[in-house]
């Protein structure tokens, strides 16, 4: 009983000790956005998803018996001093794994942070690394630990966007049935819920292959310098992106019955360029968390990483006009009277 009571008392100074001295860590800047959007970008599932040769931020919450001011909700991240989070890889080739601290490396994966910024070597060797984190108090309070917790970060190739292998790089055509089937753009790579970004662009030539004109998208409204159809323009920092999958494999940028809107505007050959800009996917989004000026809820998809479109990143479709056969002329009925 005794014994106790003297380690009652030892813990009992601590804290005092702590208060008097104001010993404390004050960590409010490390975590981005104000409280609100904290709780509501942040979640504390098993399992998180990142792609290869990018980062992603983990933080640790930390015992509110030790840390009885953090509170997140409030922005409010202070910690008391002199306890430390280690991280460390559990499952998976360590070597693949870098852990930085304040955005900044460190040697080593001990820190007075309860937060770190995971980066997945591009040449990584594991499909999915296991994270482990312990909160080991100093030693006034006696340096103790448990067996800490485990986050699994499943890890992905670069999204990447390609026109189907089956499209012809340049179609030359009269009649729509002459029209490719679909137009699709295949997606691969990444994780979920891509954001594709992609451009049609119309023009007309006369019949010397001379440029006419430049039109959106309804056809209506003619101009001499070029500009995107407005419903597919999706611009280097696009305020929306233009279409979204949420799965990789096939996808239409057109549907069907829309390609047999591809004829000649007026009676001049019409020219349809598709060209595929650039994608990413959630988990590319998710290393781009502390670089949306510094608030992870900036709603400016300009602040995103997009990746380039591959090579065959174009299909030009040109509609021509179809030749109407003239009359057949022969020698005048009358002439020979």
């Amino acid at each position: 009983m005794k014994k106790r009571i003297t380690r009652k008392l030892v813990a009992t100074v601590a804290v005092a000790m702590l208060l008097i001295t104001g010993a404390w860590a004050q960590l409010g800047s490390n975590l981005p956005g104000d409280g609100a959007s904290f709780l509501t970008n942040w979640d504390s599932v098993a399992v998180a998803h990142v792609i290869e040769g990018h980062s992603i931020p983990l933080a640790a919450s930390p015992d509110r018996y030790f840390h009885p001011n953090y509170n997140p909700g409030t922005q409010n991240y202070t910690l008391t001093a002199g306890f430390s989070w280690y991280w460390t890889v559990t499952t998976g080739t360590a070597a693949d794994v870098t852990f930085s601290i304040n955005h900044n490396p460190v040697g080593p994966v001990i820190s007075n942070d309860n937060y770190t910024l995971v980066t997945v070597a591009a040449a990584r060797t594991d499909a999915s690394f296991v994270i482990n984190v312990v909160e080991i108090a100093p030693q006034a309070w006696g340096a103790c630990s448990d067996a800490g917790q485990d986050i699994t970060l499943n890890v992905y190739e670069e999204p990447a966007v390609v026109f189907d292998p089956g499209l012809a790089a340049t179609y030359e055509v009269c009649d729509v049935a002459l029209l490719p089937a679909t137009l699709e753009a295949v997606i691969s790579g990444g994780w979920q819920n891509y954001w594709l970004a992609w451009t049609l662009q119309i023009e007309t030539q006369d019949a010397a292959n001379a440029h006419l004109e430049y039109y959106q998208i309804d056809k209506a409204t003619p101009a001499v310098a070029p500009f995107l159809a407005v419903n597919h323009q999706v611009a280097t920092a696009p305020a929306t992106p233009d279409k979204g999958a949420i799965a990789a494999g096939n996808y239409d940028l057109v549907a069907a019955s829309a390609l047999a809107d591809f004829d000649v505007i007026g009676t001049n050959t019409t020219i349809y360029t598709f060209t595929l800009t650039s994608i990413n996917d959630q988990a590319l989004r998710f290393s781009n968390f502390f670089a949306l000026d510094g608030v992870e809820t900036v709603e400016t998809n300009a602040a995103f990483t997009y990746n380039a479109a591959a090579a065959f990143d174009e299909v030009v479709i040109t509609v021509h006009p179809t030749p109407t056969t003239g009359p057949i002329y022969h020698i005048d009925n009358g002439w020979a009277n």
